[in-house]
């Protein structure tokens, strides 16, 4: 009973291959999708039919775009959209990946801690500026009211 089966069928294949490469050809599709040119052309058509694809003519080619917020087929599916489903099948980062985004996000959470504290030392020098010019303005003001007194 081993059988030669899937859990995916040959639409979800395709869909994925455009997923992963918007940019590929009907040839590269197939072959990533495993079937032939012709079963993925009418795949292809099928997807487009049904809004799950978009197809827009670049000279003599086609680009696919996957349309990510359309809910799955299969009733037992249908709470679980395109993008969902897209986003469980991404192949996990290599560690190396993994400590480049980190890596990355560690040196912009640097620079953006740095401009926070460049921030709270011009509001520090903004409150001390501030605080200056309400002692300036309360000497002026005790100054004339004295002169009115007295004058």
């Amino acid at each position: 009973m081993a059988g030669n089966w899937t859990f995916m069928s040959v639409h979800g294949a395709v869909l994925l291959a455009v997923h992963r490469d918007p940019d590929a050809s009907r040839d590269d599709i197939a072959d990533e999708a495993g079937i032939s040119l012709r079963w993925t052309i009418k795949v292809l058509g099928d997807l487009v039919d049904e809004g799950y694809l978009r197809r827009e003519r670049r000279g003599r080619r086609f680009r696919y775009s996957v349309n990510r917020e359309l809910a799955m087929r299969h009733p037992i599916m249908r709470d679980v959209d395109v993008d969902r489903l897209l986003r469980l099948l991404e192949p996990p980062m290599e560690p190396a990946e993994v400590r480049r985004a980190v890596s990355g996000q560690r040196s912009e959470l640097a620079d953006l801690t740095d401009r926070v504290a460049t921030e709270r030392e011009r509001l520090a020098i903004v409150e001390r500026r501030r605080q200056q010019l309400e002692q300036v303005v309360r000497e002026v003001s005790s100054t004339l009211r004295r002169a009115a007194r007295s004058g």
